[in-house]
């Protein structure tokens, strides 16, 4: 089963679209790389961007993350676009349900 977890970053506002740039070209490509799902939306005007991150790879997701921080090509990022974060929350996520048009339900436990 997926462990998933949400991230919610409050962007410094002039430095935003720099910020989605980077993540999108670089932390997203090396998520992805890692074996993480990425689920990711962006609030322009209150400069938040807010992410759903997921594993269901052998392990744990913290396990995963500290493996990916750890990693070359993650130690190899600079700059670093976490220096564009004024505040940042990650909260452990369970999924209850999930759905899209055309695409039966998905409960959790069902």
């Amino acid at each position: 089963m997926t462990e998933w977890q949400l991230r919610d970053y409050h962007v410094q506002p002039e430095h935003f679209d720099e910020f989605l740039g980077e993540w999108t070209s670089i932390v997203l490509p090396l998520r992805r790389a890692h074996g993480f799902s990425v689920l990711a939306w962006s609030i322009p005007d209150e400069s938040r961007f807010v992410w759903l991150i997921g594993w269901d790879g052998p392990g744990s997701l913290e396990a995963a993350d500290v493996a990916y921080y750890a990693s070359p090509e993650r130690k190899a990022v600079t700059p670093d676009p976490s220096r564009l974060l004024i505040e940042r929350r990650h909260l452990a996520a369970s999924a209850v349900a999930s759905w899209r048009p055309g695409i039966e339900s998905h409960e959790a436990g069902a």
